[in-house]
């Protein structure tokens, strides 16, 4: 069932007893969804499921390292060299 706002409101059990079956997307009044109820089971799931999306820049290049490792690839660098700096102000 579609519901409103409102009529989520004043049928809030209603809406509660079906997300234990299946999401209950509820529609403002432009017709857009505005929520969607789910049972909490599938709430903790997704919570879980979003735990693992979290990833730091440094576990990122770990995992980065280690694919190098276990396919035997080596990035060859260019040497380094010193550019002329313009901010630096040389004695005469």
């Amino acid at each position: 069932m579609n519901w409103t706002i409102e009529s989520a409101k004043q049928h809030f059990t209603e809406v509660i007893n079906k997300a234990a079956q299946e999401p209950q997307p509820v529609f403002s009044e432009s017709g857009l969804v505005a929520a969607i109820i789910v049972d909490a089971q599938t709430f903790n799931k997704f919570q879980q499921w979003q735990f693992t999306q979290q990833r730091s820049i440094s576990n990122a290049f770990k995992e980065l390292r280690q694919l190098c490792i276990e396919e035997n690839y080596y990035l060859e660098l260019p040497n380094r060299y010193d550019r002329e700096n313009a901010f630096i102000i040389s004695e005469p």
